[in-house]
């Protein structure tokens, strides 16, 4: 997942969206998604809440050019401790590299 979240922040930059917001954050879901935008499961979406999660959560905060991965507490809807933060760069180039040969 979190390759994947590499790659369409990397195809944000590709299209020169990075001061969109709107735009940057389109293209990131649909990056993530894909082809399963028709499927019943597998990539729900919510605002400003937790739902149902097995991952680490990732913030790319746009304004300060930042991926943040914090723990998730789904069930209590409340954003675990923070893991580690990136710069965007960084961020891209570690996941990745994930991605090689997939």
């Amino acid at each position: 997942m979190l390759a994947r979240f590499a790659k369409a922040i990397d195809r944000v930059v590709d299209a020169g969206r990075i001061g969109d917001d709107a735009y940057a954050t389109r293209i990131i879901i649909s990056d993530l998604i894909g082809d399963a935008h028709s499927q019943d499961l597998g990539w729900g979406i919510t605002i400003n809440t937790l739902a149902d999660n097995e991952h680490k959560i990732p913030v790319f905060d746009l304004a300060n050019d930042t991926v943040t991965l914090y723990d998730a507490d789904w069930r209590s809807n409340v954003p675990g401790d923070k893991i580690v933060e990136f710069s965007r760069t960084d961020f891209i180039h570690r996941y990745t590299k994930e991605m090689v040969g997939v």
